[in-house]
This record gives C-alpha cells, structure tokens and sequence, in this order.
C-alpha cells in the first residue's frame, strides 16, 4: 500500500513497462525522490501463481531486458549501492554456474552429448572443407 500523493508524486508506473515490473519500478522512483517504506514481513493476501501465466511468462521472457531497463533509469542507485550490487551479481552468477555443472553431470546431458556427437562432428568437418 502507499499513499496516493506518492502515486501522483512519482506519477504513478512507468508505462514503459509494458512486460511486468513496473511495481519495482515504482518503488526505487519513490526512494529516488525520499519517500520511505516498510515491507511488510506478515502475509496480508495469497498470490496464487499458475503455471501459465503473466508472471510466469515475464520472468521467463522478459526478465533481463526489464531488469536492464530498471538499472538504466535508476543508475545512480545502483552507484551507490554498488558493494551490495556486486555481491548480488556474483551470487547470481555463482548459483547459474552451479546450476549448469549439475546439469553436465545429469544423465540425460551425457546422453544428449553422446547422441549428438555425430552431427557436431559432421558440422565441424563442413567448416573446415568450407575455409
């Protein structure tokens, strides 16, 4: 919740963001301009998620062009928060480098491998016959 002179002050979600995360948006505009806020830790509604749906489809598609857009237009919040940005982005990176060696060693990623092992080869024999 927040005050409607809030909404007017930072003149409302940036339409822009015409993908989702105009909420996150909205929020670091009116830190820019020193509103403060309070999350609030006590679940006040429940917020089913289907397995299709906006959201879903946001996350999935949209995530690092919105995410991108944010940074950009807030820049200097980032700036100032850079020690804590960059922990964040090695976190980040840290867990999709994890997440991929445990793929490489599922099964099914050594079975792909071995499947397709053929038909890179044959890619790789067409490249250099063509140079």
């Amino acid at each position: 919740m927040y005050r409607k002179s809030c909404w007017e002050t930072v003149g409302g979600y940036d339409e822009n963001m015409k993908k989702g995360f105009e909420d996150w948006e909205f929020w670091l505009a009116i830190t820019k301009l020193g509103w403060n806020y309070k999350i609030e830790e006590e679940f006040l509604f429940y917020y089913r998620k289907a397995k299709q749906s906006m959201l879903v489809d946001t996350i999935n598609n949209h995530f690092e062009a919105n995410k991108a857009y944010i940074v950009k237009k807030h820049k200097e919040l980032y700036i100032d928060d850079f020690d804590n940005c960059m922990t964040v982005m090695f976190h980040e990176q840290n867990a999709t480098r994890i997440s991929l060696t445990k793929i490489k060693k599922s099964t099914a990623y050594k079975i792909a491998r071995t499947i397709t092992k053929p038909i890179r080869v044959i890619k790789k024999l067409l490249k250099i016959s063509s140079t």
